[in-house]
């Protein structure tokens, strides 16, 4: 569902039709998208404006979700996508290719 938070009134309610939840969501920060992390072990990107598309042909692949809460950010610049992992990695995407370029332990066992 996408709503407007100013007036909560509901724009959207069939953006993404998989069977998942998306516990983090972020705007990227010069791109005119956000990025959703689903519970499907990916993260999505989605055009901010109406009407609200998926970006089908692009996601970032390779942690771990699982149920947890997980958390995505991107980098002032926009060209790094980091994620949490349920397997106790950081995981660094460059935002153009959506390629993985790193993971790094973050101590978690």
């Amino acid at each position: 569902i996408v709503w407007e938070t100013s007036s909560t009134i509901v724009r959207s309610t069939q953006i993404y039709n998989e069977p998942y939840t998306c516990p983090c969501i972020r705007s990227h920060t010069s791109d005119n998208v956000f990025m959703a992390q689903s519970n499907a072990d990916y993260i999505v990107i989605f055009s901010s404006h109406k009407p609200y598309r998926m970006n089908k042909h692009k996601r970032f692949e390779g942690h771990i979700v699982n149920g947890y809460n997980t958390q995505l950010d991107i980098s002032p610049d926009g060209t790094f996508v980091a994620s949490a992992s349920a397997n106790g990695l950081l995981y660094i995407f460059s935002y153009r290719s959506s390629r993985l370029i790193k993971t790094q332990s973050i101590g978690v066992s």
